[in-house]
């Protein structure tokens, strides 16, 4: 087994350079695993606020991705219950050359300051007597919990990132009984209502005028995210694959132009179409940057670049999943102040503390409720795999449904 990700006062990177590369390799053969690796990272800054936290969160996971995606070479998202039990008997009998008693770190530092995995790590690690000698290992029931708890939360994290349905934890942290299905009410579904929207996208606007060097980039990102239904994950670098202009794409033929992902929540590509509007805002956008008006074939100028320096000159990199959830967020925060200085409190509130993926769901419900986008044409840009979910962010028809019951009488003849 191998360490994957740094420790808690290097959160703010993207994580060490060994195990990107070790996830480039993988994803030939496993083409989720960069995005699962990303994924991981990105819990492991959002969940663990707290140094201990995120130690016992990141050794549970490095096990866990380690154990499926680099020995088994399995999707996470596709794992079931007998495969999650599976993992258990593992977690309760590791092969020995995993353990030590000896607490080591996963990585250490070289001559040049570069962190590097450290050959004496171990990521099983057993008690010792009152004299220092080691005992046999030994997981408690409330070891066991703790650490299906964890992975629990990790999945509730992904499918909050609408990255998969699915919690094979779930069950089994309830003794084994079927979990009862969670079904989201309409009212779950967190999306922008208009004037939420209004504020947001004024905000944007105005910081973009205001300091164009940093939030014109801004700007741009969020008016895509909310035009293509796009997740983070398909905008943002991960190991493997970086975001550029070349995404962007005029459909053979024709006039029409679409923003293309090579790997969605399905494990498929998908070509989301773009409307005349956002190819307005992707020309705007790319003058600012000094670009031509339309991007070339393989261009491969990053999308939502980043501003780092490297040796004094600017990374030619995309932004990464944190930096975006960052930006967004704070975005967020600004607007609903403002929604809430000029007596919109109770919305300003709930605008301020929405995550990024609210925007996909904005997008969805806007188009459909307010475009007026045929249902089968968004549940297609949406990558939805049935076009029930679509039809779950159809607030207009179910408004008209609830008003049509209101007025009815109690069967007076």
């Amino acid at each position: 087994m191998l360490p994957l990700f740094s420790d808690y006062q290097s959160t703010s990177g993207e994580g060490v350079e060994f195990s990107n590369n070790l996830m480039v390799e993988l994803t030939k053969t496993l083409p989720s695993a960069s995005l699962i690796f990303e994924l991981a990272a990105d819990w492991l800054a959002y969940d663990g606020k707290k140094p201990n936290t995120y130690a016992s969160n990141r050794s549970e996971i490095t096990r866990f991705l380690n154990f499926f995606l680099i020995e088994k070479k399995q999707d996470i998202r596709e794992l079931t219950r007998s495969d999650i039990y599976n993992y258990i008997e593992f977690l309760q009998n590791p092969p020995t050359e995993l353990i030590t008693h000896v607490n080591r770190p996963q990585f250490k530092k070289d001559s040049c300051g570069q962190l590097q995995v450290n050959p004496d790590w171990r990521p099983f690690r057993s008690l010792t007597d009152d004299s220092g000698n080691p005992l046999p290992y030994t997981l408690s029931k409330a070891s066991l919990k703790a650490a299906l708890s964890k992975l629990s939360a990790f999945y509730d994290y992904i499918i909050d990132e609408d990255i998969t349905d699915r919690n094979p934890v779930r069950a089994i942290l309830k003794r084994g009984v079927q979990a009862k299905a969670i079904t989201k009410d309409e009212d779950e579904i967190k999306f922008m209502d208009q004037l939420q929207l209004n504020y947001f996208l004024s905000k944007a606007e105005a910081l973009a005028l205001e300091h164009p060097e940093t939030h014109r980039r801004t700007l741009f990102l969020v008016k895509l995210m909310l035009s293509c239904y796009l997740r983070i994950s398909e905008i943002a670098t991960r190991p493997g694959y970086t975001p550029t202009f070349g995404a962007i794409r005029r459909k053979k033929d024709s006039q029409y132009w679409y923003y293309f992902i090579p790997e969605s929540k399905s494990g498929l590509s998908r070509r989301v179409s773009l409307s005349k509007d956002m190819m307005d805002e992707v020309v705007s956008y790319r003058r600012t940057l000094g670009l031509s008006d339309y991007p070339s074939a393989n261009e491969n100028i990053p999308l939502i670049a980043s501003f780092r320096k490297q040796n004094g000159t600017l990374a030619n990199s995309n932004l990464g999943i944190r930096r975006i959830r960052d930006l967004i967020g704070e975005l967020f925060v600004e607007a609903g102040k403002e929604m809430a200085a000029d007596g919109f409190t109770e919305q300003g509130q709930e605008l301020s503390v929405l995550s990024p993926h609210a925007l996909r769901h904005t997008g969805i419900s806007v188009d459909l409720n307010y475009v007026g986008r045929p249902l089968k044409h968004v549940s297609e840009d949406a990558g939805h795999s049935s076009i029930t979910t679509t039809e779950k962010y159809n607030h207009v028809s179910s408004n008209e449904r609830f008003e049509s019951a209101r007025m009815k009488g109690l069967f007076k003849f």
